[in-house]
């Protein structure tokens, strides 16, 4: 018990994602989420990514162009931005929940999404949080 009790002060400050670097960088939560997801975006929607057929309306054949319609671009960041806000311990009220389908296997049946895709979708918002 006492080595369980030697953690008490480690968990009960503990900060999440949002908490610990919004406030290092002295902005909103959404702020901090809306940068790390638009630079994520602007990689993943870019020419040379291999993922970029999926932004561009390629795949699934007639499906939004992520890269030309600036409103539709703004949606899908912002929608981004409310999914990813609860896991990271995001709490700001004006991120708002996300509303989209929860299902992601469903949301993405249409795109054929390999798992290099999968982890070069990681690797760059890895290299976004690292940078």
């Amino acid at each position: 018990r006492a080595v369980l009790e030697s953690f008490r002060p480690v968990i009960a400050t503990a900060q999440t994602f949002c908490e610990k670097y919004a406030s290092a960088l002295g902005v909103t939560q959404r702020a901090l989420l809306t940068t790390v997801v638009t630079a994520t975006a602007a990689n993943i929607t870019s020419p040379l990514s291999p993922l970029a057929i999926f932004f561009d309306g390629t795949v699934p054949r007639g499906s939004t162009d992520f890269t030309t319609d600036a409103a539709a671009r703004a949606r899908l960041v912002d929608g981004l931005v409310r999914f990813f806000a609860p896991p990271l311990g995001c709490t700001d009220a004006d991120i708002g929940a996300y509303t989209g389908i929860a299902d992601m296997a469903a949301l993405h049946t249409a795109m054929p999404i390999t798992s290099a895709d999968f982890d070069y979708f990681n690797s760059v918002l890895l290299d976004v949080l690292a940078g």
